[in-house]
């Protein structure tokens, strides 16, 4: 258990976070299907093996050379409790030579949650669009409660592989 403690301009902030582990990446395979347009889409899978008989939360990041914003997913092993599990990323424009760093990180279920509910606030509204609602994260203001803090403080082990396409 890991505590954060951030004293600034007379205010305390303070979070609190359990390191969690993360599986290795087993394997990474390439695949090409003809995509919905009728253009080849090059498909990445990476491989992890979940850890039985816990609840297990990863969020896998996604750096393609081809885009500046990394893409990501959050998972949780209730289907999947000890199996090996892929995740999937896919992009009609890659061609031989080009890379795709993969991170994958385990979570807490509370970050875990916390990812989905960013994730899908930021996906469709572009990078100047204004949030529906403000999301809070783990730290809090304990001199003024109502002063909160943007953010979350999380700690995991990390598998990362850089792929390169064939």
């Amino acid at each position: 258990t890991y505590r954060l403690t951030v004293i600034s301009n007379g205010q305390t902030l303070t979070a609190t976070e359990i390191l969690q582990q993360t599986p290795v990446i087993d394997k990474i395979e390439q695949e090409t299907k003809p995509g919905f347009d009728g253009e080849d889409v090059i498909e990445v899978k990476t491989y992890i093996t979940d850890f039985a008989g816990t609840r297990n939360f990863y969020l896998t990041q996604y750096q393609s050379s081809l885009n500046a914003v990394p893409e990501f997913n959050v998972t949780d092993d209730e289907f999947f409790d000890g199996n090996q599990v892929f995740g999937l990323y896919r992009d009609e424009d890659f061609k031989q030579g080009h890379y795709l760093d993969i991170t994958v990180s385990g979570n807490s279920e509370r970050y875990a949650s916390y990812m989905e509910i960013l994730i899908s606030m930021i996906g469709g509204g572009g990078p100047f669009a204004v949030p529906p609602a403000t999301l809070r994260g783990n730290i809090i203001n304990q001199t003024n409660f109502a002063n909160f803090v943007f953010g979350y403080f999380t700690l995991s082990e990390t598998a990362d592989e850089r792929y390169i396409i064939q």
